[in-house]
């Protein structure tokens, strides 16, 4: 698999670029969600 990146052309490389920052942008927005569900449930407990 690490070989065969060596060989992939400029796009293909910026493409997955890109895909791995949506990727991680997703993960963010998704533990911040997360995070808010919890803050809330523990607020509404007090």
């Amino acid at each position: 698999m690490g070989g065969f990146r060596v060989h992939t052309v400029g796009a293909e490389r910026r493409r997955d670029g890109l895909g791995m920052g949506v990727v991680a942008f997703v993960a963010l927005t998704v533990a911040v969600f997360a995070v808010l569900g919890l803050v809330q449930k523990l607020v509404e407990r007090l």
